[in-house]
């Protein structure tokens, strides 16, 4: 009985669906983290939210206003962001991208040199 519902095609398509998500979010994930734009998702998440609340309010199908909330929000958070980019990520450029692209004495370096600063500011 347990071995019949995994042959059914609508769970089957689940299963498919929740296995490629999960590694398609691992891979952005580390992106993501590594770049330091972690609350970028829940930024979007939220303006999702929002748009698909507005969908059902006005009783069409949420998807749509929920993407289009999600463009605006990407359109007003482009200026604001760093601009670091993704070649800068893989070349090591970006401190802790790559242990063999960049030196641990340089990151090292920048740490005591921010916590110098820190102590000057605070005296």
């Amino acid at each position: 009985m347990s071995a019949d519902i995994l042959l059914d095609p609508l769970v089957l398509h689940a299963v498919l669906a929740t296995f490629f998500s999960g590694i398609a979010s691992a891979l952005i994930g580390v992106l993501v983290v590594t770049m330091r734009l972690s609350l970028i998702g829940v930024c979007m998440a939220h303006a999702a939210f929002a748009g698909g609340l507005l969908g059902l309010v006005f009783g069409i199908n949420p998807l749509a206003p929920a993407m289009l909330c999600c463009l605006v929000a990407a359109a007003a958070l482009g200026p604001t962001l760093p601009t670091t980019s993704v070649e800068a990520w893989i070349s090591g450029s970006l401190p802790g991208s790559s242990p063999a692209a960049s030196s641990t004495s340089e990151a090292q370096r920048r740490v005591r040199m921010s916590r110098a600063a820190v102590v000057e500011a605070s005296e």
